[in-house]
Parts: C-alpha cells; structure tokens; sequence
C-alpha cells in the first residue's frame, strides 16, 4: 500500500509541472520503468526516485514531508497521541499509552515503539508521575545507551530521543555526546535539530549550576547560528543574560532576559515566554 502512495505522490508531482513520463525518464531509465510505477506500483530502485525528484527540483526531504501529509503512519499516530495526551496533562491516557508502546516493542522488536515508552516513561518519573522501579530505570538506561553508542550516524530519530532524555544523563557525557555530533551539524535536515539539542543541555546545565558547561554550549551554538535561526539567538541572549545575573550583573542581565521574554510574547509564544520566566526566577530571586 504504501509503495502505492509513493507513486501516486509521485506522478501527482510530475504533472503539476507539466512534465512529462518521457521527459523525466530521459538519461535516467527506461519510460515503461516510471509507467510500470506509477500505474501499477512496480517497485522501482531508490536511486531512481532520487533521480527523478531531483529533476523536478525537489528534495527527498521535500518529498517525505508531503508524503507524511497524506496519510499519518500508524507510528506517527501513536506517537502524536502521546504528545496530545501528555501536553493536554492526560496523564492517565499517556500511561495506557505507555502500556501499549511496550507491548509492541516485545511483539515486533521495532526500537521505535521502546523509544517512545522509554523517554515518556522517564519524563513521568522524574515528574512523580509515573513509577519505575530501580531496575526498570537501570535498564532503560542500559538499551538506550546501547542504542546510542551502537548508531554511528544519528538521524532525527536519536536526535530527538537524546535531547528528551537528557535530564537522565551526568553532565560529562551529554556534553561529550554533543561534542561527537557536532559533525552532524552541517547537514540541513539535521541543524534545527541540533541547535535544540544543545539549547535544551543548556538548559541542563543551568539548571544544575554547570556554569562552565553552559558557558562552552552557549559559544559553540552561537558560532553555528544565522539569521535563518532566529529562535536559537533569542534562547542564546537569554541564557547570556542569565549567566549576567549569576556573575552578579543583575541588572542588565535581567534587562536580556526580559527582551527575549518580551519578544516571545509579542510573537504569540505566550506559553514559551511563561516557561522562560518561570526558569529565570530561579536565578533572580
């Protein structure tokens, strides 16, 4: 079914460009390969495909995106109802959630489904909310870092699970992690990703009186950041300003915190700009 949608995607892409199968075919493959494949689903090498969306100028990325658009995968369906519940404060449903996460992991092996368990499971301890025992959460800690140190080129996926999780972790490896990722950075599709990942250590590192840690994250994103990443330059003048108040320059540390809290709300970020103000008074008052 889904080689299906690809295709259909696919021919939908090629038309509205007026292009035709003759056309996007030549020095690639044969025509009756693309007809094959839009017709009947026939699969097809991915180098072509590659191919073929590069000479209707558009990126693979371009076109996972306006897949997803179509239909959710059932993956990303539990997931997003995980998200919904947990952010709604639907904690209850999110542990049914979890439950369910776990079976499927034990039933397909699929790591994505223990992914999920794992990082809203720990995120609900350390909340109160949820309860693990000693050995659960050594274990959890266990497959994750085996997960970690087994991929050698992180994607999305193992981005986004480090970066939710790393309140779990001690200061020297997230740090070293970052270091060993910072690689990664170049690549477009993974920037944004990455500019969070080192936001949300800041943050950690904050948050536990790391000063020298903060310090060093806070340098290394500002040289990767432009204009195009305006939100990881507000959060960077943010944390400067807290870093002010603590080397006893309140005053106009809490003037840079205030702009960036002031733009966030200006910008309809009401909620965001609550939590930085919540996290700022640690240190104000």
């Amino acid at each position: 079914m889904f080689i299906i949608e690809i295709a259909k995607l696919l021919k939908q892409l090629r038309e509205e460009r007026h292009i035709s199968q003759r056309q996007l075919v030549e020095g690639i493959s044969q025509r009756t390969t693309l007809s094959s494949f839009e017709t009947n689903g026939t699969r097809i090498a991915f180098h072509l495909l590659e191919q073929y969306l590069d000479r209707m100028n558009i990126t693979l990325d371009e076109f996972q995106f306006l897949l997803n658009q179509q239909k959710l995968t059932p993956k990303k369906e539990l997931s997003q109802d995980l998200y919904n519940n947990y952010y709604h404060q639907n904690y209850e449903k999110v542990q049914q959630n979890l439950s369910y996460c776990l079976s499927l992991y034990e039933d397909t092996n699929d790591f994505y489904y223990y992914h999920l368990y794992a990082q809203y499971a720990l995120v609900l301890e350390n909340k109160n909310l949820f309860s693990l025992t000693d050995e659960e959460i050594t274990d959890i800690s266990n497959r994750l870092l085996s997960h970690f140190s087994t991929i050698e080129n992180w994607g999305r996926f193992e981005y986004a699970l480090f970066s939710n999780t790393l309140f779990h972790y001690d200061d020297d490896f997230i740090y070293t992690m970052i270091k060993s990722l910072d690689k990664k950075d170049a690549i477009a599709s993974i920037t944004d990703i990455h500019h969070k990942l080192k936001a949300n250590a800041i943050f950690i590192f904050l948050k536990r009186g790391n000063y020298f840690y903060a310090k060093k994250l806070i340098l290394h994103l500002e040289k990767k950041t432009t204009v195009e990443h305006m939100n990881s330059r507000l959060l960077i003048h943010y944390f400067k300003g807290i870093l002010l108040v603590v080397d006893n320059q309140s005053e106009h540390g809490i003037q840079q915190i205030n702009q960036v809290i002031g733009t966030f709300q200006y910008t309809g970020e009401t909620s965001y700009a609550d939590e930085l103000s919540s996290f700022a008074a640690k240190f104000i008052n």
